[in-house]
């Protein structure tokens, strides 16, 4: 079974890990060696990066590359990966959140 993933899912595949994880695309993007605004490239022109990239992004949140890609896999998201959302956790992120808003 073939299974079409979009640039879009893809996407939102990375903002829930990001989101998980309480960091920007932009942290993302500056460690794994790739543009910025690239993540959001990939969510516009509906694509998804080469596999060298996949992997990289795959590796530094602790998922698999096909979960990443498909969104299938029983394994993932990776419950056992990804820390349960704690008061305290939910509260630095929100914390970040504020420091960090800038109003267009």
């Amino acid at each position: 079974m073939k299974v079409k993933t979009t640039g879009k899912e893809f996407v939102e595949r990375i903002d829930f890990l990001c989101a998980s994880q309480c960091i920007r695309r932009k942290q993302l993007a500056d460690a794994i060696g790739i543009g910025s605004s690239t993540i959001a490239t990939w969510a516009i022109r509906n694509t998804i990066p080469s596999a060298d990239v996949a992997l990289e992004i795959a590796q530094f949140f602790g998922v698999s590359v096909e979960w990443l890609i498909t969104g299938n896999n029983p394994e993932h998201p990776p419950k056992e990966v990804l820390p349960p959302m704690t008061f305290e956790r939910f509260q630095d992120c929100l914390d970040q959140l504020v420091t960090n808003y800038k109003p267009k």
